[in-house]
């Protein structure tokens, strides 16, 4: 199993293998981004209706872009861990 090196809350570093970090609910949940219904939650809340409409409003038109971003390819999980 790859090692890697990570933070704890004591500012100290410890190694921690890849897969005790792929099965934390907590990782999983905070990485998959809001729910449906925290999106519709948020929004009627806003009282709008729909995200296109939160970005016309939250977003200048002078800052906005149609272009597609210029991305690299993506890369593996465990990867970007090694290369971090």
């Amino acid at each position: 199993m790859p090692q890697s090196t990570v933070p704890n809350h004591s500012n100290t570093s410890s190694p921690a293998n890849l897969e005790a970090l792929e099965e934390s609910a907590e990782f999983i949940r905070r990485h998959l981004g809001p729910r449906p219904y925290e999106i519709a939650d948020m929004l009627q809340t806003l009282g709008l209706s729909s995200l296109e409409q939160l970005i016309e409003q939250a977003i200048p038109q002078s800052i906005r872009s149609s272009d597609p971003l210029k991305l690299p390819s993506s890369r593996p999980e465990a990867e970007t861990l090694r290369v971090l």
